[in-house]
């Protein structure tokens, strides 16, 4: 989520947290080329050895709460927290909370977190290793919701909450050793897709309020504009979610979506950046992905041909393909998907 990607449209201030100076190049044409060149060497220093190891979400939070400070209502903030991403460096006591019994910081330290090196299986791993990197993970996860909830509390403290539309979501979920893979790639299992979505905002959706049918990340933007009645017809008509403003009772049959167009990263990305050389064949990780998701299964189409239907009533954790035992329901499925979006 940078510049690059045009996440920074339309933003006053945008910092990029994970650099010593966050806001480069911005700055950059004030300075001069040695110096330019020294800060990028810094950046890339405290990205790879000092931001991942500090408590992440705090130091994001603190850095929200100044520019909250020097806002004027109605403001707009969209915060990104890195914690759960690999390396999963958890902080206080959530460090070693879940860690199994026997298994120290020390130890939980030394386990392999390099998903790139475990995906071209130069880097084999232990059912231990991946409990004690669940456990980190888990650790990571509370600290997270700590800082969440510190931030709730900030905002309370000012007196916005509760005119303040709070939203908490992810755009993925984490493989820690599930169906052999590491990190967030290369997949569309539930490990990876299914994500918490919150949204507090008492004006508009009562307290305790759960919708049990699907819901997309997609539906948010079409919410945002129900909440703040905004009519823009011409906008709308390009949405592919649905607004979850209001009675969700008939929406049970509502399926999901979702698509890997390209492996991310790719496949001589992949090679190159764990050691190997770039034409290295990966076949297992070498496809595009589409998938569709009902209540209680899942078709997930694959370029490769490598199709699977999975029964989520049954095997929710998705280890048992039943494609070639019931093609007729993966075909179904795969009716549906393909009046959604065809595959190039």
């Amino acid at each position: 989520m940078s510049d690059e990607f045009g996440t920074t449209y339309g933003f006053d201030t945008y910092l990029k947290m994970w650099q010593f100076w966050p806001t480069l190049p911005a700055t950059a044409e004030a300075r001069s080329r040695s110096w330019i060149r020294f800060a990028h060497r810094l950046n890339r220093f405290y990205t790879r050895y000092r931001f991942p190891k500090r408590n992440r979400a705090r130091h994001v939070n603190q850095a929200l709460y100044n520019l909250i400070d020097n806002a004027r209502e109605p403001f707009f903030g969209y915060v990104i927290y890195w914690d759960t991403h690999l390396p999963y460096y958890a902080h206080g006591e959530h460090g070693t909370r879940w860690l199994p019994s026997g298994v120290d910081l020390k130890r939980a330290l030394q386990v392999n977190r390099n998903p790139l090196t475990y995906h071209t299986d130069q880097q084999p791993m232990t059912e231990e290793d991946f409990e004690i990197l669940s456990a980190c993970y888990d650790g990571a996860l509370a600290s997270i919701d700590e800082e969440i909830g510190y931030l709730v509390n900030n905002l309370q403290k000012r007196g916005i909450l509760d005119r303040t539309l709070l939203i908490i979501t992810s755009d993925h979920g984490e493989n820690i050793g599930d169906h052999h893979l590491m990190s967030h790639a290369y997949s569309l299992h539930d490990t990876l897709i299914r994500v918490p979505l919150i949204i507090r905002y008492p004006e508009c959706f009562p307290r305790d309020q759960r919708v049990s049918s699907h819901v997309q990340l997609t539906d948010i933007f079409p919410t945002l504009l129900d909440v703040l009645e905004l009519e823009v017809p011409e906008v709308r008509a390009e949405l592919q979610g649905v607004s979850l403003l209001g009675d969700q009772s008939d929406a049970t049959d509502r399926v999901a979506y979702s698509e890997m167009l390209a492996p991310h990263p790719s496949i001589p990305a992949l090679n190159r950046r764990s050691g190997l050389p770039e034409d290295t064949p990966q076949p297992r990780h070498d496809r595009s992905l589409r998938c569709i998701r009902t209540l209680d299964s899942k078709f997930i189409w694959s370029s490769d041909g490598q199709h699977a239907l999975y029964d989520l009533g049954q095997d929710p954790s998705e280890t048992t393909n039943l494609y070639p035992e019931q093609p007729e329901a993966a075909a179904l499925l795969e009716k549906h998907l393909l009046s959604w979006q065809p595959p190039a």
